[in-house]
């Protein structure tokens, strides 16, 4: 699930990195991005669009919830939170670069309306760090200390009110949107031994 002001496009990359370990990628974009049609969504309509995701996985392909791992990104992350909140039947969850709630984003930095324009501010809470612990599945929070739009402090947050089982893997040096490249072939051994480790399923080693 891709962060605000970005579309699918922006996770491609990722994509084929997942692919590397042998998954099969859904890309979701919400209403009023890339190719969704629709005005700038509400929080709450957000969540319907990926709830609709899920249900075409479950419902139209026949996928086991026990076999889907959500991961997002940005204010990806804060949606993949609230997916996996209301569906702990998922196998586990990956959160990059994500942030506790837009209120203590305001509070960070009042500038970033790049990322969150005002009226969502105003009006939506994308509340994550009070979600959290309500989470009944695996959890990897990833984070780069380099980050200058989400600080690093928030994934720490968010790690510290997760329940276990719960990974932090945090990249020196890395900003808000280059954590893989910039953790290079460690990023995928990571991923690989946290979701070999959140289920039973053996990933194929396609990755080297």
């Amino acid at each position: 699930l891709h962060g605000n002001g970005l579309n699918i496009g922006a996770n491609v990359e990722h994509a084929n990195r997942f692919h590397q370990l042998g998954l099969s990628v859904l890309l979701v974009d919400y209403r009023g991005y890339g190719q969704s049609k629709g005005n700038f969504p509400s929080e709450s309509q957000v969540y319907e669009d990926v709830k609709i995701a899920w249900d075409y996985l479950v419902k139209e392909r026949g996928i086991q919830p026990q076999e889907i791992y959500i991961y997002g990104h940005s204010l990806g992350g804060a949606i993949a939170i609230d997916l996996a909140v209301r569906h702990p039947e998922a196998a586990a969850l990956i959160v990059e670069g994500s942030f506790t709630s837009t209120r203590q984003m305001v509070d960070f930095q009042k500038g970033l309306f790049w990322m969150f324009p005002i009226d969502l501010l105003l009006t939506q809470r994308f509340d994550s760090i009070s979600k959290v612990d309500r989470l009944q599945m695996p959890v990897l929070f990833i984070h780069g200390t380099a980050d200058t739009v989400v600080p690093v402090e928030m994934s720490h947050q968010l790690f510290d009110a997760a329940p276990e089982p719960k990974q932090l893997y945090i990249i020196p040096d890395a900003g808000h949107n280059n954590l893989a490249q910039f953790a290079g072939v460690q990023y995928l051994q990571k991923v690989r031994q946290f979701l070999e480790a959140a289920s039973t399923i053996k990933l194929p080693e396609k990755s080297k």
